[in-house]
This record gives structure tokens, C-alpha cells and sequence, in this order.
């Protein structure tokens, strides 16, 4: 299962954007990725072969750069990110069916 952050998730900076929009109380109790490490746990304790792209995305964010078209969407960089993480666990699993 590969598993899709949004945006916000994966970029600091767009998610205090986005935060800026709602009134302080209702941004103290917002993690930025706990519901997407939560999702990614439950997946994995399922024993489903489970793909995060976020800390790749997350390292992109931090260097500036972003794996996100401005409306959110994953741009090319964000494409190569999840692809090189897929490819080895879908090798795996395709070894697992032989």
C-alpha cells in the first residue's frame, strides 16, 4: 500500500499557511503527521507491504524544494520520490508470487 501524505503533511511551512486561516485554539491540537504515521503503523501491524513517501517528501521540503504542485498535487520530484520507494517493495512482493 503505498500511502499518500497531503501537502500539508509534508511541508512545515504550508501547514502554518494553511493554519494561519483558523483561529489559534483550533491549531494547538494539529500535528502535522500523526494521523499519516498512525495510518502507516496500522497498515504495516496488518502485515500489508506498506510504502511512506513523507520522509522523502519531508527532506525535499526542508531543502527548499517542494514534491507538491502549488494546489497540492505531487509534481515530478514528488512522482520520483514515491517511485523509488515502491520500486524495491514491489520487486518484494512480485518475488513473493514467483
Amino acid at each position: 500500500m503505498l500511502v499518500i501524505p497531503a501537502a500539508v503533511q509534508a511541508d512545515p511551512a504550508r501547514l502554518a499557511a494553511s493554519l494561519a486561516d483558523h483561529a489559534s485554539a483550533a491549531r494547538s491540537g494539529y500535528a502535522r503527521t500523526r494521523f499519516h504515521e498512525q495510518l502507516v503503523q496500522m497498515v504495516h501491524d496488518l502485515g500489508v507491504h506498506t510504502v511512506d513517501p513523507l520522509p522523502g517528501l519531508e527532506a525535499e521540503a526542508r531543502s527548499g524544494r517542494s514534491g507538491f504542485h502549488r494546489e497540492g498535487h505531487w509534481n515530478a520530484t514528488g512522482h520520483a520520490i514515491a517511485a523509488d520507494r515502491l520500486e524495491p517493495v514491489l520487486g518484494e512482493v512480485l518475488a513473493e508470487h514467483r
